[in-house]
């Protein structure tokens, strides 16, 4: 079937898929929208039914047997009952119609006299009343389907009040032709815009297939021209500018074939020279011969020379670079000592910052044993003073007799006190007299360490200063050394290659003098090859026409 399908043309395939485009969607909404107004009159018929139903049925209960009537007014229910066939169905053209049947299924009132008496309980749908009591159903009866509201009364009779659908569905039959008819009008509409809108982008494609069957015919000067700037019109650009650049091709094709034809013509005669000129260089090439025996010797002897210069170079090398090695040796023991200077004057820096933060410290020690004594020089006369006044108190106290008693106690303590904190004092003088007597030797020593770590300090940065002028004569001499390796290096690399290319020279003549000797033998052998030189030339000059006749097919100006 597809395969089919790909003999069909474009135009046919893109107008069946815009009608298929437009009838699938119309088809859809058609159908949906039966669909809902099916639902619709459905749902709003079965609620008409509904409400006439229970209001039928309160009206047949005004009919029933009550307190002050026991009797039941059957001509007032077969009034109600033919009140809904006559001024509902009859009157709006339907054939629905309501009956009335007991709680076991008998018929007590129908618009069919013959169905009244007669019982309809074993029917489907009569069971599923009485079950239900109150609802609505839908049901076939007589081979159409209907749709019934019923209540239960309240002396457990049934009020049943039923439609055919068939009358239901009455307004939906016209809608469904009108929508055939717009869904039709629709796909002649999609089948005329189609056909415009494919013609449209077709015609365009028609006019492309009919350049390129020119093209193919060898008219190459065919241009189409584009009528929109859509995905058609670049092809057309396209096509135009293929079209061009063949053109373009055929022409350089046409003048190479035409300079091909100039070029073998030259060719010929080119060969003919060519064998004029073998001839004079296979007589050039015996002479040569003659005269390449004494340069040979001249080569040996010139190659020889170079060979001792050479090995004389390389011994020079060969020191140089010893040299270099002691000297990188040197340099790094000299790093090593310059190094370990600048770590000997940091540490003599750091050594002359603690001595001269000790003997700070120190004379801050002495200063404040000076205060010390101050405070104990005080603390002896208060303890004199104090030893006075409890003195003082005793005496008073052994004056008042007994009731100073407790006082000259408390008074002796105090005396005992006194002595025993300027003894205290004494003692403690003598211990700061000779700490600030020691105080003073160590701030003199510190002086003196001061004043040595200072000197050395000049001599360490004297020594790294002469290891600094050591370094730069060592790394002057190194720079030196390093120009001279380098130099020796490229002198005997030049003499390398200089040997290399004397015995090149030396074999190249040696080769000169054999392919003197191959060089006649060669000129003959040139002689023949150029005749056939000459005969492809002309085979050249053939196939060029023929080239110049297959471009000439085509149509290019």
């Amino acid at each position: 079937m597809f395969r089919k399908l790909n003999d069909v043309s474009i135009k046919v395939k893109l107008t069946g898929t815009m009608l298929l485009i437009t009838l699938i969607p119309l088809m859809a909404a058609g159908y949906l929208s039966y669909t809902s107004a099916y639902n619709s009159v459905y749902n709003m018929t079965v609620q008409d039914l509904k409400y006439m139903t229970a209001l039928k049925a309160r009206d047949i209960e005004t009919a029933l047997p009550n307190q002050t009537s026991g009797e039941v007014s059957s001509d007032k229910i077969k009034q109600i009952v033919d009140d809904v066939q006559k001024n509902y169905y009859e009157k709006n053209g339907l054939t629905g119609y309501a009956y009335v049947i007991d709680s076991k299924g008998g018929v007590l009132y129908h618009p069919d006299s013959a169905m009244i008496g007669t019982s309809i309980a074993k029917e489907s749908f009569t069971q599923q009343i009485l079950a239900a009591k109150t609802g609505y159903i839908t049901y076939p009866w007589k081979g159409e389907e209907k749709v019934a509201s019923f209540v239960q009364l309240s002396n457990g009779w049934e009020i049943v009040i039923g439609s055919y659908m068939k009358d239901m569905m009455k307004p939906l039959y016209s809608i469904r032709t009108e929508m055939f008819v717009i869904s039709f009008g629709a796909a002649l509409l999609a089948i005329i815009v189609g056909y415009l809108i494919v013609t449209t982008l077709t015609k365009p494609m028609k006019d492309l297939v009919a350049a390129m069957r020119k093209v193919e015919a060898g008219d190459v000067t065919v241009q189409v021209k584009p009528g929109s700037q859509d995905e058609v019109g670049q092809l057309t650009h396209m096509f135009n500018e293929m079209v061009a650049q063949f053109r373009s091709m055929l022409r350089q094709v046409h003048e190479v074939a035409e300079q091909v034809a100039a070029s073998s013509q030259e060719l010929t005669a080119s060969a003919n020279e060519s064998t004029r000129a073998s001839e004079q260089i296979s007589e050039a090439s015996q002479e040569i011969a003659s005269g390449s025996e004494g340069q040979m010797d001249s080569v040996e002897r010139t190659t020889k020379a170079l060979h001792e210069m050479n090995a004389n170079i390389q011994d020079i090398a060969n020191k140089i670079h010893t040299v270099r090695n002691d000297s990188s040796v040197v340099t790094k023991y000299a790093h090593e000592g310059e190094d370990s200077l600048k770590k000997v004057v940091w540490e003599m820096n750091e050594i002359s910052h603690k001595v001269n933060d000790t003997e700070k410290q120190i004379r801050e020690l002495g200063e404040s044993s000076e205060a010390i004594m101050g405070i104990i020089s005080t603390i002896h006369q208060i303890s004199e003073q104090t030893n006075l006044l409890a003195l003082n108190a005793a005496i008073e106290a052994a004056r008042a007799g007994e009731q100073g008693k407790s006082f000259a106690v408390v008074a002796q303590e105090i005396r005992k006190l006194a002595e025993q904190s300027g003894r205290s004092a004494a003692e403690i003088a003598t211990l700061i007299s000779n700490i600030h007597n020691k105080i003073g030797t160590a701030v003199h020593s510190m002086g003196e360490s001061s004043q040595v770590v200072s000197e050395g300090r000049g001599v360490v940065e004297g020594a790294g200063t002469a290891f600094v002028h050591i370094m730069k004569a060592i790394e002057d001499l190194n720079k030196q050394i390093k120009l001279v390796t380098a130099s020796s290096e490229t002198i005997s690399d030049h003499t390398g290659r200089i040997v290399k290319q004397g015995d090149e020279i030396s074999r190249l003549a040696s080769i000169a003098a054999a392919d003197t000797q191959e060089v006649a033998a060669a000129s003959e052998e040139q002689t023949a090859t150029m005749e056939e030189i000459n005969a492809a030339s002309e085979m050249l000059a053939r196939m060029a026409e023929q080239l110049q006749e297959h471009v000439s097919r085509f149509k290019i100006s």
